[in-house]
Protein backbone atom coordinates (compact mmCIF):
# COMPACT_ATOMS: atom_id res chain seq x y z
CA UNK A 1 0.00 0.00 0.00
CA UNK A 2 1.06 3.94 -0.98
CA UNK A 3 1.90 6.40 1.73
CA UNK A 4 -1.43 7.37 2.92
CA UNK A 5 -2.59 11.28 1.55
CA UNK A 6 -3.00 14.31 4.29
CA UNK A 7 -6.46 15.51 3.80
CA UNK A 8 -6.48 19.10 2.92
CA UNK A 9 -7.66 21.53 5.17
CA UNK A 10 -11.49 22.83 4.14
CA UNK A 11 -11.45 26.95 3.87
CA UNK A 12 -14.81 27.73 4.76
CA UNK A 13 -16.44 30.26 2.09
CA UNK A 14 -16.66 33.96 3.14
CA UNK A 15 -19.85 36.18 2.16
CA UNK A 16 -18.92 39.99 2.54
CA UNK A 17 -21.23 41.71 4.59
CA UNK A 18 -24.14 43.38 2.62
CA UNK A 19 -25.34 46.99 3.77
CA UNK A 20 -28.58 46.45 5.75
CA UNK A 21 -32.10 47.15 3.76
CA UNK A 22 -32.92 50.58 3.32
CA UNK A 23 -36.90 50.16 4.01
CA UNK A 24 -37.66 50.02 7.68
CA UNK A 25 -40.54 47.84 6.75
CA UNK A 26 -38.53 44.77 5.70
CA UNK A 27 -38.53 42.00 8.26
CA UNK A 28 -36.34 39.61 6.39
CA UNK A 29 -33.19 38.67 7.86
CA UNK A 30 -30.05 38.50 5.86
CA UNK A 31 -28.78 34.47 5.27
CA UNK A 32 -25.88 33.41 6.70
CA UNK A 33 -26.20 29.80 5.52
CA UNK A 34 -22.69 28.73 5.29
CA UNK A 35 -21.74 29.80 9.52
CA UNK A 36 -20.00 26.09 10.34
CA UNK A 37 -18.23 23.32 8.67
CA UNK A 38 -19.53 21.66 5.55
CA UNK A 39 -18.65 18.04 5.79
CA UNK A 40 -20.11 17.43 1.92
CA UNK A 41 -19.80 19.26 -1.02
CA UNK A 42 -23.14 18.88 -2.08
CA UNK A 43 -24.43 20.40 1.06
CA UNK A 44 -22.10 23.38 0.48
CA UNK A 45 -23.49 23.84 -2.94
CA UNK A 46 -27.18 23.68 -1.91
CA UNK A 47 -26.44 25.86 0.98
CA UNK A 48 -24.91 28.40 -1.74
CA UNK A 49 -28.05 27.84 -3.65
CA UNK A 50 -30.03 28.76 -0.91
CA UNK A 51 -27.94 32.28 0.27
CA UNK A 52 -28.39 33.51 -3.80
CA UNK A 53 -32.22 32.85 -3.49
CA UNK A 54 -32.49 34.70 0.33
CA UNK A 55 -30.55 37.44 -1.31
CA UNK A 56 -32.80 38.03 -4.47
CA UNK A 57 -36.07 37.85 -1.98
CA UNK A 58 -33.98 40.58 -0.03
CA UNK A 59 -33.42 42.71 -2.61
CA UNK A 60 -37.07 42.13 -4.20
CA UNK A 61 -38.70 42.89 -0.63
CA UNK A 62 -36.48 45.43 0.41
CA UNK A 63 -34.36 47.19 -2.24
CA UNK A 64 -36.56 49.76 -2.35
CA UNK A 65 -39.55 51.70 0.00
CA UNK A 66 -43.20 51.02 -1.45
CA UNK A 67 -44.50 53.44 -3.60
CA UNK A 68 -47.15 55.99 -2.22
CA UNK A 69 -50.51 55.07 -3.16
CA UNK A 70 -51.62 57.72 -6.25
CA UNK A 71 -53.83 60.57 -4.70
CA UNK A 72 -57.54 60.88 -5.99
CA UNK A 73 -58.56 63.66 -8.18
CA UNK A 74 -59.24 67.01 -5.82
CA UNK A 75 -62.77 68.55 -6.78
CA UNK A 76 -62.95 71.97 -8.77
CA UNK A 77 -64.17 74.17 -6.12
CA UNK A 78 -67.07 76.10 -7.68
CA UNK A 79 -66.73 79.69 -7.61
CA UNK A 80 -68.76 82.27 -4.81
CA UNK A 81 -70.97 83.06 -7.23
CA UNK A 82 -72.60 79.24 -7.50
CA UNK A 83 -73.24 79.44 -3.77
CA UNK A 84 -77.01 80.49 -4.46
CA UNK A 85 -80.21 78.76 -3.54
CA UNK A 86 -83.83 79.86 -3.51
CA UNK A 87 -85.51 77.33 -1.23
CA UNK A 88 -89.15 75.95 -2.26
CA UNK A 89 -91.26 73.94 -0.66
CA UNK A 90 -90.49 71.03 2.04
CA UNK A 91 -92.40 68.41 3.09
CA UNK A 92 -91.50 66.99 6.62
CA UNK A 93 -93.33 65.03 9.26
CA UNK A 94 -93.53 67.77 12.06
CA UNK A 95 -93.67 64.85 14.75
CA UNK A 96 -91.24 61.66 15.03
CA UNK A 97 -90.50 58.92 17.32
CA UNK A 98 -87.01 58.56 18.69
CA UNK A 99 -84.80 57.39 16.17
CA UNK A 100 -87.93 57.12 13.63
CA UNK A 101 -87.21 56.94 10.50
CA UNK A 102 -89.51 59.47 7.71
CA UNK A 103 -88.94 60.41 3.94
CA UNK A 104 -88.61 64.12 3.50
CA UNK A 105 -89.02 65.89 0.10
CA UNK A 106 -87.24 69.54 -0.26
CA UNK A 107 -87.25 71.57 -3.18
CA UNK A 108 -84.79 74.35 -4.07
CA UNK A 109 -83.67 76.61 -7.44
CA UNK A 110 -80.30 77.13 -8.76
CA UNK A 111 -79.75 80.93 -8.09
CA UNK A 112 -76.51 81.67 -9.44
CA UNK A 113 -75.05 81.89 -12.39
CA UNK A 114 -73.23 78.76 -12.38
CA UNK A 115 -73.53 74.80 -13.50
CA UNK A 116 -74.26 72.57 -10.06
CA UNK A 117 -72.53 69.05 -11.20
CA UNK A 118 -74.28 66.22 -10.39
CA UNK A 119 -72.54 62.90 -8.45
CA UNK A 120 -71.64 62.02 -12.57
CA UNK A 121 -70.07 64.66 -13.90
CA UNK A 122 -68.05 66.19 -10.61
CA UNK A 123 -65.26 64.06 -11.82
CA UNK A 124 -64.30 63.84 -7.95
CA UNK A 125 -63.00 61.04 -6.13
CA UNK A 126 -64.12 59.38 -3.94
CA UNK A 127 -67.57 59.46 -5.82
CA UNK A 128 -69.47 62.04 -5.07
CA UNK A 129 -66.68 64.51 -4.14
CA UNK A 130 -67.49 67.92 -5.83
CA UNK A 131 -71.21 67.22 -6.45
CA UNK A 132 -73.82 69.89 -5.14
CA UNK A 133 -75.56 67.24 -2.55
CA UNK A 134 -79.19 67.73 -0.21
CA UNK A 135 -78.42 66.65 3.75
CA UNK A 136 -79.32 67.81 6.76
CA UNK A 137 -78.86 68.03 10.34
CA UNK A 138 -81.13 68.50 14.04
CA UNK A 139 -80.42 71.45 16.39
CA UNK A 140 -81.57 70.69 19.70
CA UNK A 141 -83.54 73.20 21.88
CA UNK A 142 -81.31 75.30 23.66
CA UNK A 143 -78.30 73.78 22.47
CA UNK A 144 -75.67 75.97 20.57
CA UNK A 145 -74.49 73.17 19.04
CA UNK A 146 -76.35 70.94 16.18
CA UNK A 147 -75.61 67.60 15.47
CA UNK A 148 -73.24 66.45 12.57
CA UNK A 149 -74.65 66.58 8.62
CA UNK A 150 -76.25 62.80 7.79
CA UNK A 151 -76.83 61.32 4.80
CA UNK A 152 -76.82 62.61 1.77
CA UNK A 153 -79.44 63.33 -1.77
CA UNK A 154 -78.27 63.60 -5.09
CA UNK A 155 -78.80 65.55 -8.03
CA UNK A 156 -80.50 63.45 -10.85
CA UNK A 157 -78.15 65.61 -13.17
CA UNK A 158 -76.64 68.97 -13.56
CA UNK A 159 -78.60 71.59 -12.57
CA UNK A 160 -78.47 74.47 -14.73
CA UNK A 161 -79.00 78.46 -13.68
CA UNK A 162 -82.13 78.78 -12.70
CA UNK A 163 -83.56 75.10 -12.91
CA UNK A 164 -85.14 73.55 -9.88
CA UNK A 165 -85.29 70.07 -8.26
CA UNK A 166 -86.73 68.36 -5.53
CA UNK A 167 -85.00 65.64 -3.83
CA UNK A 168 -86.20 63.06 -1.15
CA UNK A 169 -84.04 62.00 1.56
CA UNK A 170 -84.59 59.73 4.73
CA UNK A 171 -84.44 61.66 8.04
CA UNK A 172 -83.77 60.05 10.90
CA UNK A 173 -84.52 61.69 14.31
CA UNK A 174 -82.58 61.97 17.36
CA UNK A 175 -82.66 59.00 20.03
CA UNK A 176 -83.47 61.78 22.93
CA UNK A 177 -87.09 62.57 23.07
CA UNK A 178 -87.51 66.43 22.34
CA UNK A 179 -88.04 69.58 20.42
CA UNK A 180 -85.79 70.02 17.54
CA UNK A 181 -85.39 72.12 14.35
CA UNK A 182 -84.35 69.96 11.64
CA UNK A 183 -81.96 71.90 9.03
CA UNK A 184 -81.64 71.61 5.48
CA UNK A 185 -78.68 72.58 3.77
CA UNK A 186 -76.56 72.35 0.27
CA UNK A 187 -72.85 71.07 0.04
CA UNK A 188 -70.59 70.97 -2.53
CA UNK A 189 -69.27 67.84 -1.46
CA UNK A 190 -65.65 68.14 0.22
CA UNK A 191 -65.41 71.58 -1.06
CA UNK A 192 -67.83 73.81 1.49
CA UNK A 193 -71.06 74.19 2.71
CA UNK A 194 -73.96 76.57 1.36
CA UNK A 195 -74.54 78.05 4.94
CA UNK A 196 -70.54 79.07 4.98
CA UNK A 197 -70.78 80.75 2.37
CA UNK A 198 -73.74 83.00 3.98
CA UNK A 199 -76.68 81.48 2.31
CA UNK A 200 -79.77 80.96 4.49
CA UNK A 201 -80.99 77.08 4.94
CA UNK A 202 -84.13 76.45 6.63
CA UNK A 203 -84.52 75.13 10.03
CA UNK A 204 -88.10 72.92 10.16
CA UNK A 205 -89.62 72.26 14.07
CA UNK A 206 -90.04 68.82 14.91
CA UNK A 207 -90.96 67.42 18.19
CA UNK A 208 -89.51 63.73 18.77
CA UNK A 209 -91.58 61.73 21.19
Amino acid sequence: MGPLRRARPRTPLRILPLSPPQNPRCKLRFLNPIATRNRSKDRRFSQIGLAVLGLALLAGACGKPPAPPSPGATPEPLPDSAFAVAWGAIAVSHSMQPEGVALASVTFKNASPDTWPDRKSSGGSPPGAGAVRLSYRWWAAGSPLPSAYEARADLRAPLRPGDSATLSILVKAPKEPGEYRLQFDLVQELVAWFEEKGVGSPRIPVSVR
